[in-house]
């Protein structure tokens, strides 16, 4: 038997703490060799995207097919369920990562399962997850639900000028209230813009280009007048499926001041995207929570999101998670997601669980509104 289809006793991972009781997947599936000068379940320090492995992708994508796609539409759905063993209501999203043994992360990677609760194995029966999506073994993570950060740090949550990275914002409305963060004053040509989340400046595609955006947003006690910083100028739809981020920008107007940095924080070392990376240590400046740290855990998650105007699936997302707590919390939506070592951006944040975050890789959202970042 060749060295890559033999198969190898596993270490066992104990059960996580008794208030998040879980059943273990008994997995035995084979190693899945080496392949492109780095081997598959050997210890290594993190793949960035492009070093995904083919064999990784194919037992995502399997695995996407069979639990995902048949996600309800609408969050007040699945709401209903957020204890049921049922896939279809429990299951919120599907990556590639480290398995973790007692919260700490192994050498092996394998198809992750991210769900609202972990269930006792009494309580799964015919609803249990496949022990491997083609020849990958799986690995079922607890997140909760994941709901777009849209409700503190008083400096940020305050009229603020000149306009910077971190400072509440949102969309001028006499009925909705919505707040997010800015994620960084971007250019393109002469033409300066706010980068930002699409549910927090397009209110989920509701609002028409030319929408009068504030900061501070209303929430915070922002004025339409008074508070305007400019209008709604573009943003990605959002769409059931299929979506690869939650973004959108607003034309600032030309007698408002900007300047490159955060209301709360150091100043970027460039404006010049990082490739994300899994493990790599990452800091988040928000409205509503300021400074967290974490690591990337996983950066081609797909994942059901809920939103007030229902539910819409990612692909290809960033999961974050947090060093202590919580990473972060409603109005910490479009916050600058930075790669702490070496001061560059990495991703834009649009929504949050109990343990985790997600972000986009933010040269994906730069290059879908063609802007570079002012640092």
């Amino acid at each position: 038997m060749s060295a890559p289809d033999r198969k190898r006793r596993l270490p066992r991972c104990m059960p996580v703490t008794a208030d998040r009781v879980a059943h273990r997947l008994a997995i035995r599936i084979r190693s899945a060799g080496a392949q492109g000068g780095r081997a598959m379940g050997s210890r290594f320090k993190g793949w960035s995207a492009d070093e995904l492995h083919d064999d990784y992708r194919a037992g995502k994508g399997e695995a996407v097919r069979l639990l995902l796609r048949g996600a309800p539409k609408r969050g007040a759905v699945r709401a209903r369920y957020v204890a049921s063993p049922r896939q279809d209501t429990n299951i919120v999203g599907v990556g590639i990562g480290r398995r973790y043994c007692d919260n700490k992360g192994s050498s092996e990677h394998a198809v992750r399962v991210y769900v609202r609760r972990k269930l006792p194995k009494s309580q799964v029966g015919k609803h249990k997850i496949p022990e491997h999506f083609d020849g990958i073994r799986t690995d079922v993570i607890e997140t909760g639900a994941f709901r777009a950060l849209g409700k503190g740090i008083k400096a940020a949550q305050a009229r603020t000028r000149p306009l910077r990275s971190g400072l509440s914002i949102g969309f001028a409305s006499a009925e909705d209230f919505v707040v997010g963060t800015i994620a960084a004053i971007v250019l393109r040509g002469a033409d300066r813009f706010v980068l930002g989340n699409n549910h927090v400046l397009a209110f989920e595609n509701s609002l028409p280009p030319g929408t009068p955006i504030l900061q501070p947003s209303r929430l915070d006690n922002g004025q339409n007048g008074t508070d305007r910083i400019g209008a709604l100028t573009e943003f990605v739809r959002l769409e059931p499926f299929g979506n690869k981020m939650d973004a959108a920008i607003a034309r600032i107007a030309p007698q408002i001041a900007v300047t490159a940095g955060f209301a709360h924080g150091p100043r970027l070392a460039s404006g010049l995207s990082l490739p994300a990376v899994t493990g790599m240590r990452i800091t988040k400046l928000g409205r509503t929570t300021g400074r967290t740290d974490g690591r990337i855990d996983d950066i081609s998650v797909d994942v059901a999101v809920d939103f007030g105007s229902g539910q819409f699936v990612f692909e290809d997302q960033l999961m974050l998670r947090a060093s202590s707590a919580s990473f972060s919390d409603d109005g910490d939506s479009g916050a600058l997601v930075v790669a702490t070592t070496q001061k560059r951006p990495v991703g834009l944040l649009f929504a949050g669980a109990e343990s985790h975050a997600l972000a986009t890789p933010i040269d994906r959202v730069l290059a879908a509104f063609g802007v570079t970042i002012l640092a």
